[in-house]
């Protein structure tokens, strides 16, 4: 095992290593049972060593994209260790998970083509019905910081706890980043830790076990922000978690108050519910709103700001 483990070490170290990458190979068919053939095949070689393995889909139910996806082993050349666990087998040989491949490469070299940009030319591949294991808040790429917002990263979920806050991470295909999240996969978690009793005193990143790409990700996240808050969140993304801690807590954020002033505000004013330019021309006179925010912006949020109020009358005539 030691042996197999440093070969491909070696194998992949080598300087002159060039991929992977994923190119189109002939038509997408059925080959056996729930297996099918995308179409596509990953490739890397090196001056002594050539793959070229076809992509293979099985069709089942999968959380997180991605984990549909093998490689043939008789096509593999790099040494990759075959797991014969939980995997689908063709001709009695066991398939490669294309992730546990990403994983186990990545963690093995520096050579390698960038991941990030790997798994964006993984992209044509998703079932794009995949949302991964749960559905992600509509902002999520706003809370992180523009640096990691341009590599594709987003804030997951925001969890309080008792003397720290858990920010689970994700990575959002290209696919999926205009407009309404939809497949990502998981990219580690941080600890907010309140050492000095401010909520952004230490990142501490958690060690990860899933045999996805998940751990490859988090070291890419690590590398880019070192560990410094300003490098991991957005201001944005800051005032989320901030919400976040006193929700924890069980009392309001001072914005959240404020949201609950400018609904209970819109609720008084039902007249204005069909006219959005006059509601946030009101709500802007009232003083919810700085004097420094235009009123495009008030606007644009006004429909939101309607469902809630129908939403707290429905609830108050309950």
């Amino acid at each position: 095992m030691q042996e197999d483990w440093q070969r491909f070490r070696n194998e992949v170290s080598d300087p002159s290593l060039l991929g992977p990458t994923v190119i189109p190979y002939g038509e997408a068919e059925h080959i056996d049972g729930e297996l099918s053939f995308t179409g596509y095949r990953l490739e890397m070689t090196t001056d002594t060593i050539e793959m070229s393995a076809p992509i293979l889909r099985m069709k089942t139910f999968y959380a997180n994209p991605l984990e549909d996806l093998f490689l043939m082993t008789e096509n593999l050349g790099f040494s990759f260790f075959v797991y014969g666990h939980n995997v689908p087998y063709l001709n009695g040989a066991p398939l490669l998970r294309l992730t546990s491949a990403l994983r186990e490469l990545y963690h093995n070299t520096t050579c390698a083509y960038d991941v990030l940009q790997v798994l964006e030319r993984l992209d044509v591949l998703l079932i794009k019905n995949s949302r991964g294991p749960a559905r992600l808040h509509t902002s999520c790429a706003d809370f992180a910081s523009e640096k990691l917002r341009k590599l594709g990263f987003a804030i997951n979920k925001i969890s309080p706890h008792e003397d720290y806050i858990r920010v689970r991470m994700a990575w959002l295909f290209p696919s999926s980043r205009n407009g309404k999240a939809g497949c990502y996969v998981p990219a580690g978690t941080v600890k907010l830790r309140q050492k000095k009793g401010d909520i952004f005193d230490s990142v501490e990143f958690c060690e990860q076990t899933f045999e996805s790409v998940c751990s490859v990700l988090q070291d890419r996240l690590f590398f880019e922000t070192q560990g410094e808050v300003e490098n991991l969140l957005s201001e944005k993304g800051k005032e989320r978690v901030y919400d976040a801690f006193f929700w924890g807590k069980g009392v309001d954020s001072p914005r959240a108050k404020a949201r609950k002033q400018k609904v209970r505000f819109v609720a008084e004013h039902k007249e204005l519910w069909s006219n959005h330019e006059l509601l946030a021309k009101a709500l802007h006179e009232s003083g919810l709103y700085s004097k420094t925010t235009v009123l495009s912006q008030i606007k644009s949020s006004c429909w939101r700001l309607v469902e809630e109020a129908k939403a707290l009358g429905n609830k108050k005539e309950e």
